[in-house]
């Protein structure tokens, strides 16, 4: 496992099965209509037929657009260990031009405000865009940890997000994606330090 911090916030990046995450919100990366385009669902599995029933009334409230990519919609986690169900889609990736960054950008920065938002204070992300989407791996990890560490440590006149999500983690389901993410964090964690020290 690597942990850092961002702030006041405890990064944690693991090998591990997301539907065993001891967190509040679990995030799942599903398709505009929050089926499961990407083969089985372990999440939807996990969660049982609470989250199945949960996810029927979001698509039915979604209507025919279904969830717009970069959006989240929020349900109950059923049997899952957290107490919701964070859903995002993403579009394919095409190539940098087509706006697949910035959903990749919202999709981690909306599901940790609906968090925040709810008062809950732990969340847990899929490596979002990799595999399916085609998302290019070193890009999409850089873009998931910068976006993380500037939406929790993020504060204006009017909003302050410090402190208010405790724990992050990123649980990744192969051991190709960990060490993607191993190499993204060396390449940054330098970087990190010296943000806390300027605090």
């Amino acid at each position: 496992m690597l942990e850092t911090y961002f702030g006041e916030t405890k990064l944690q990046i693991r090998r591990g099965d997301l539907s065993q995450a001891k967190v509040d919100a679990v995030v799942r990366e599903t398709d505009p209509s929050l089926g499961h385009e990407f083969g089985p669902d372990d999440l939807l599995e996990a969660g049982g037929d609470t989250v199945t029933t949960a996810v029927e009334a979001a698509r039915k409230e979604l209507g025919e657009q279904g969830l717009i990519t970069g959006e989240v919609v929020v349900t109950d986690a059923g049997d899952l260990g957290a107490q919701v169900l964070v859903h995002t889609t993403l579009p394919d990736w095409k190539n940098r031009y087509h706006g697949e960054k910035i959903d990749l950008e919202r999709s981690y920065q909306n599901a940790i405000v609906a968090a925040i938002d709810r008062d809950l204070t732990t969340i847990a992300f899929p490596a979002l865009g990799l595999g399916t989407r085609q998302f290019p791996g070193y890009e999409a990890t850089v873009i998931a940890l910068n976006t993380v560490e500037r939406v929790v440590t993020f504060k204006d006149r009017r909003t302050d997000y410090r402190g208010a999500i405790e724990r992050v983690e990123i649980v990744l389901a192969t051991d190709q994606d960990f060490q993607l993410y191993r190499k993204v964090y060396r390449a940054y964690a330098h970087r990190w330090d010296e943000q806390r020290a300027a605090r």
